[in-house]
């Protein structure tokens, strides 16, 4: 009789133990399903865009901000290539250093342009992760996460070019004359070549603020630099400083009598008249031309010689291009 009683506490022993084992694979079937609802909830409902691929590079599943980001609805993507949204914007190189970087630390993030359904190009903030099953022993999946920064990347080239380019005629500023003109004369240092800088100030523009207004003298401006960068290389960079006054940048220059040329086709050009409402005005120019190195050997030393060989000019009478001295002598052919 013992024995039987022992044979039913083992048994009895058995089955709490089964049932427990019972009661904890569901309660882990339990946390996992909620795990899964909980990623779905997050996966449909994150700002930012989710894009899944399988081991071939197809897109399996997107979530709502992905239609809302790019437009396209998730049966329009399923199965197809994501390069469908690249729209031929980025060059080759860019997918192909993407691509490098994946194979070599497994993510990749950065700067995107793609294109929404519609047709407008947009930008986009984009993590890419690669996903390894252990089981599979390899790729499995790639997760791109990505967020629209458009407007982000608009307001930041809109600073950026406040900060360097002038905002009544869109030319380059003094701190971007300035950074080209480094460049410049260290590439002639390498090249072994010549450079020109000269420094144009409009004649007697003041009069034409005074008599016709700022609006007038602005337009008077912003026509003056089209022609001035009409008589110029594209390799040449002409630049508002301020005021009524422009450096030019010439690389490449042989000769004092190179730049002279050029100086007096712009000369010419601003002597013409100028139409605003039916009225013409006229108005000419002085500038001075220095030359590196023989007048300088940085773009503070250049613009300064520059400068002073345009108040030469002024002083000579007017509408007039003055070599500075030493440079009229040395590069003279």
């Amino acid at each position: 009789m013992s024995e039987l009683y022992d044979r039913i506490g083992e048994r009895t022993l058995e089955l709490l133990q089964v049932n427990q084992r019972l009661n904890i694979e569901t309660e882990q079937r339990k946390r996992a399903e909620e795990g899964l609802q909980l990623a779905a909830i997050v996966f449909a409902n994150v700002n930012e865009a989710v894009m899944v691929t399988g081991a071939n590079n197809c897109i399996i599943a997107v979530n709502p901000s992905f239609t809302r980001i790019t437009g396209y609805a998730s049966d329009e993507v399923i199965s197809r290539n994501p390069s469908m949204l690249s729209g031929g914007i980025n060059p080759p190189e860019f997918y192909q250093d993407l691509w490098r970087s994946l194979e070599a630390t497994g993510k990749w993030e950065g700067e995107i342009r793609n294109r929404r359904k519609s047709g407008e190009f947009y930008v986009e903030w984009l993590s890419i992760n690669r996903v390894r099953s252990e089981t599979a022993h390899g790729i499995t999946h790639h997760v791109g996460v990505f967020y629209d920064v458009t407007n982000r990347r608009a307001e930041a080239d809109r600073i950026q070019r406040m900060a360097h380019y002038d905002l009544i005629t869109s030319l380059p500023n003094r701190a971007l004359l300035e950074d080209r003109a480094h460049q410049t004369i260290a590439k002639a240092v390498r090249d072994g070549t010549r450079l020109a800088v000269m420094f144009l100030d409009l004649d007697r523009f003041k009069r034409v603020n005074d008599t016709h207004g700022h609006s007038i003298g602005d337009r008077l401006l912003n026509e003056a630099a089209v022609r001035l960068q009409a008589c110029l290389r594209a390799s040449d960079t002409v630049a508002r400083i301020g005021g009524d006054e422009f450096v030019v940048l010439l690389p490449e220059v042989e000769a004092v009598a190179n730049a002279m040329t050029v100086a007096q086709k712009m000369r010419e050009s601003l002597n013409q008249p100028f139409e605003f409402d039916g009225k013409y005005l006229h108005i000419s120019c002085s500038i001075g031309i220095a030359l590196f190195p023989g007048d300088g050997i940085n773009e503070k030393q250049l613009i300064e010689k520059a400068d002073a060989a345009m108040y030469r000019a002024k002083k000579s009478g007017r509408n007039r291009v003055e070599p500075y001295p030493r440079g009229a002598t040395e590069f003279v052919k």
